[in-house]
């Protein structure tokens, strides 16, 4: 048992290191190949890892992926769960929508969209607010913070 020990100590340290793979494993140790998986399954079970599926080592993403995209990864991981999370949440209430095609301004429609995809809000919710605010400004006749330029033309199609 003791020759056992001393000969999963190097498998057990390259494996630790991130080392996968029984062949480079053994390769590096000089130990047989066999020898090195049924060690790795040993060290496995140690871990509470269970067995490897098809025979092959797990793939851990800091061996993939450089450390850069693993940040980017994780934050793109975030965003993904509260985009999910905010979809679950109930809508504020349930709007008449009609489709309707308008042409805008550039700048405006990349405005709207900028601001839903900061939000991660729809399109939709964002033009509905801001025509919301337009018309009780414009019910309170309090017009005069918003402009209408000639420029900006708003036509149906």
């Amino acid at each position: 048992m003791a020759r056992r020990a001393h000969d999963i100590a190097p498998v057990r340290k390259l494996f630790e290191a991130g080392v996968r793979g029984s062949r480079a494993i053994s390769r590096e140790t000089g130990i047989p190949e066999s020898t090195v998986r049924s060690y790795i399954k040993t060290i496995q079970q140690e871990q509470g890892a269970g067995p490897e599926p098809h025979g092959r080592p797990p793939v851990t993403l800091g061996a993939v992926l450089a450390p850069e995209d693993l940040i980017r990864l994780k934050a793109l991981l975030k965003w993904w769960q509260q985009r999910e999370e905010h979809t679950q949440q109930p809508t504020e209430s349930t709007r008449d929508l009609v489709r309707w095609t308008v042409y805008v301004d550039r700048p405006h429609k990349e405005a709207i969209e900028a601001e839903a995809s900061a939000e991660r809000a729809s399109i939709t919710r964002i033009l509905n607010r801001a025509l919301d605010a337009y018309y009780a400004q414009k019910s309170t006749g309090c017009t005069s913070s918003i402009s209408t330029s000639s420029t900006s033309t708003m036509s149906t199609s």
